[in-house]
């Protein structure tokens, strides 16, 4: 039989945490999973796990901060740890946008010297301003 893993998820817990008492709407239901939100914070700010070469993910690091940052805010518990958690959530949340950005800017980048290439082969007199532009986009291309 194999061994089933049953490894601790701080977004599960998040998730848990939130739930409020049955008998008492004003309270947790399960106290000791905002407990284990307030002592597994990691030194990095954030409740995720490192995966098998010790990196995390930047989704998974995100969406886990948050949702333990709402569950202890929900109950007025770990202050410290919302304030570093939220930390992480925005620095994750930057992150993905620089990218995305990036990435972006790169399309643009090819699509232009796509499109000025095409006008050199089409055109004999391109205006200095063009010729000089598809230049330094050419000689970068090619260093």
């Amino acid at each position: 039989m194999q061994a089933i893993d049953t490894t601790a998820s701080s977004y599960d817990t998040a998730w848990v945490a939130m739930v409020p008492s049955p008998s008492s709407p004003k309270s947790p239901c399960f106290p000791e999973c905002l407990n284990w939100l307030v002592k597994n914070q990691l030194d990095d700010r954030s409740w995720g796990l490192a995966n098998h070469n010790g990196t995390h993910s930047l989704l998974k690091d995100s969406l886990s901060s948050t949702l333990a940052c709402i569950a202890l805010k929900r109950w007025n518990v770990g202050e410290d740890q919302i304030n570093k958690g939220m930390y992480v959530s925005l620095c994750c949340f930057l992150a993905c946008c620089i990218s995305s950005v990036s990435r972006l800017l790169v399309q643009v980048y090819v699509l232009s010297s796509q499109i000025l290439l095409r006008l050199l082969t089409k055109v004999n007199h391109l205006p200095l301003v063009l010729t000089s532009y598809f230049l330094v986009c050419w000689s970068m291309q090619n260093s």
